[in-house]
């Protein structure tokens, strides 16, 4: 079990904290989580030269043409590629990886906040708000802004989908965990040996 100590000022005292967790349950989850929170944007074109980054996932590519060049006795060859890439992956993982490498305890303060829970309602009413938009854009035979709304609102049931799994995931890392009191003092105590180590 690993263990690592912090501080948190509460009203009028400073509390220090001990937090305690499994390493190696906590790294388990951290990569299931790299895997499994993401968000990803379809792309394809046409290309010489293949190119493949850890960050394509469904990565595929085919021959299309193939032509010579008058320079270089070889065939050149013209491929179509398409793959899904990765822009976004959960802040748990980065936290998780802080905690376990640095000891920061960054990840409690993101645990124990409300962020997440307002982003994901914040979504959601854009969800509903972008619904409503449609219907009236449709009703009134507004095709083409149809499907730029219709577009973003796929985007935005994406990306409440992501937070949706965060959440879910913030209640497992929480039971991985345990924080107790071992210590605090008085706020103005506190200040008082700052200033007075500042002065000497």
């Amino acid at each position: 079990m690993n263990k690592i100590e912090f501080t948190r000022k509460e009203n009028d005292k400073i509390i220090k904290y001990e937090l305690s967790f499994d390493s190696e349950k906590l790294k388990k989850l951290r990569n299931e989580i790299k895997n499994k929170i993401i968000l990803t944007e379809h792309r394809s074109y046409t290309t010489e030269h293949l190119t493949k980054k850890d960050t394509y996932l469904n990565f595929k590519s085919k021959v299309i043409s193939e032509y010579e060049d008058r320079e270089y006795p070889e065939t050149h060859c013209i491929y179509e590629v398409e793959y899904d890439e990765i822009v976004y992956t959960s802040k748990l993982v980065y936290l998780i990886d802080d905690l376990i490498e640095n000891n920061d305890s960054l990840i409690i303060d993101y645990l124990e906040g409300d962020k997440h829970l307002n982003d994901l309602s914040k979504i959601k009413e854009q969800i509903k708000d972008l619904h409503n938009k449609l219907t009236k854009l449709i009703d009134s035979k507004k095709y083409i802004e149809s499907k730029k709304v219709l577009d973003k609102l796929i985007s935005l049931s994406d990306l409440k989908k992501f937070y949706e799994e965060e959440c879910n995931y913030l209640f497992l890392i929480k039971d991985l965990m345990e924080i107790e009191e071992i210590d605090s003092i008085d706020n103005s105590i506190y200040e008082h040996v700052l200033t007075f180590k500042k002065n000497k």
